[in-house]
């Protein structure tokens, strides 16, 4: 699986050598971490997962990137890698941040249905961020999808140069059958701290989904803490 990632990354690096004549910016980041979670539901099977990245920013705000990981969705699942690719636009006017843009998930080995696009926007103010992705054919073909989310970096100054924040989601999906659970509520805690050139987090998410309600009796969706070190350049 790392093999794969690492190849993924290799491959971005070529496709924006092109890009990065252009003098604007490009940056790379490598994480390790205890889990990959998405939503607040695991997609790694809660086993570990590295993860990388590779982001083209210009002057002028358009920007494009390239994201992979290790997943794991159990047998019936063909996929052990998830790639990446956005492309969007982002600006301010005062205070005011703004974010437009769409990615595309595509899981390799997986099913043609496991790959969608996502539709999103978002609007930041003194450290909330607001944000919403759309989709006409969710993960598994599950019909259309929003979700809808809330983030908060904490301003406050606090010791040992740590820093902390909170988030809150709703994910709504046509077909619930299908997708294995109700719509619902994801919710988390992090607090991170740069350390000797890395970036060290612990952060704690769950779901408002019983065990009953998550894939037909999965522990995917349940309350986890999950540690991670990672690196930008």
């Amino acid at each position: 699986m790392r093999k794969l990632v690492l190849m993924g990354t290799a491959a971005a690096l070529v496709a924006f050598a092109g890009v990065a004549q252009a003098q604007d910016q490009v940056t790379g980041n490598v994480d390790l971490t205890s889990d990959y979670l998405f939503r607040g539901i695991t997609q790694a099977n809660h086993k570990p997962a590295i993860q990388g990245g590779l982001d083209y920013s210009s002057k002028i705000g358009v920007y494009a990137g390239l994201w992979g990981s290790n997943v794991n969705f159990g047998p019936a699942d063909g996929t052990s890698q998830e790639l990446d690719t956005y492309a969007g636009y982002s600006a301010s006017a005062g205070p005011i941040g703004y974010d437009v843009g769409v990615i595309y998930y595509n899981y390799p080995g997986g099913t043609n249905s496991d790959n969608f696009y996502e539709v999103y926007g978002k609007v930041s103010y003194q450290g909330l961020t607001l944000g919403n992705a759309w989709s006409h054919d969710y993960f598994g073909g599950t019909g259309t999808s929003n979700y809808l989310s809330a983030d908060y970096d904490i301003p406050v100054s606090l010791p040992a140069g740590l820093s902390v924040s909170v988030h809150a989601g709703h994910q709504w999906i046509a077909n619930n059958a299908l997708w294995g659970t109700p719509d619902y509520t994801d919710y988390g805690l992090s607090v991170s701290k740069d350390f000797a050139g890395l970036t060290w987090k612990v952060a704690y998410s769950d779901t408002n989904l019983s065990k009953s309600q998550c894939f037909g009796g999965s522990n995917a969706c349940e309350g986890e803490a999950v540690l991670s070190v990672g690196k930008n350049f």
